[in-house]
């Protein structure tokens, strides 16, 4: 995959990058939080990428800070979401911006907190800045994303754009597509009837999304000593796990 080739002028212009997230009032616990993805994680990433980074308090234009709010989530060239607390406001903008044809957004949350269900089968940064350990991961993540969405091949996908896929396929798709489609269906009908992932065994490859019994859903980081894993659970606690004890999540 290669990174998309700039023109001199395309250089000199700064990527504008814009942070969704809960706020609240100076001192208080949110926002204190707010401030440590702001200005502990996005800022240190992203600056140095050459974007401009802005959050709904720094915006100093004259006018509607709705309007404004607005058009910065839509127009953006990069959309960070913090999806802790599970602010409304925060969730309003971010369905804005899964509106937004074409248009990248990285998801992040509080290690601890549930990443709601909608969103559960987008890849979510985990971020925990109580350690400096915690804090240095989630800016390496922040970056590995960044520069996937850099890529000229890259693809962005939304709940929305996802259902419009299904949805383009159910009226528009092959005859193959449609079956795939179907298939796919009927596999997530029987686990949410059954509950029963882990008797899917599948293949596990690094970055796989799997399930196991205790611990719940996560992403596989490495396979080590032919038969262990390491997961990065959603509750943000990274594991290493039987082969055997874990599932694909086939979907």
């Amino acid at each position: 995959m290669t990174m998309k080739k700039k023109t001199e002028k395309e250089e000199n212009i700064k990527k504008k990058c814009f942070v969704v997230g809960p706020i609240s009032d100076a001192g208080s616990d949110t926002r204190i939080n707010a401030d440590w993805v702001l200005d502990g994680i996005v800022k240190p990433i992203l600056e140095k990428r050459g974007y401009t980074i802005e959050r709904a308090d720094g915006i100093s234009t004259p006018g509607n800070i709705d309007t404004q709010v607005i058009n910065a989530v839509i127009e953006a060239d990069l959309v960070v979401a913090d999806l802790s607390e599970h602010n409304a406001n925060a969730f309003y903008e971010l369905g804005l911006r899964h509106m937004s044809p074409g248009k990248p957004v990285i998801h992040m949350i509080r290690k601890g907190e549930k990443i709601p269900f909608d969103n559960t089968a987008f890849r979510t940064i985990v971020f925990d800045h109580s350690s400096h350990k915690g804090l240095e991961q989630a800016k390496r993540d922040l970056e590995a994303q960044v520069v996937e969405t850099e890529k000229d091949d890259f693809k962005v996908e939304t709940p929305v754009s996802r259902a419009r896929t299904v949805q383009k396929i159910k009226f528009e798709g092959s005859d193959f597509e449609k079956t795939v489609q179907l298939e796919i269906q009927e596999i997530k009908r029987q686990l949410n009837n059954t509950k029963v992932v882990r008797d899917i065994k599948l293949s596990i490859v690094e970055d796989d999304h799997v399930y196991h019994a205790k611990f719940g859903a996560g992403r596989v980081l490495e396979i080590v000593d032919g038969n262990k894993v390491v997961v990065r659970f959603d509750d943000g606690v990274v594991r290493k796990v039987m082969e055997n004890f874990v599932s694909v999540i086939p979907f």
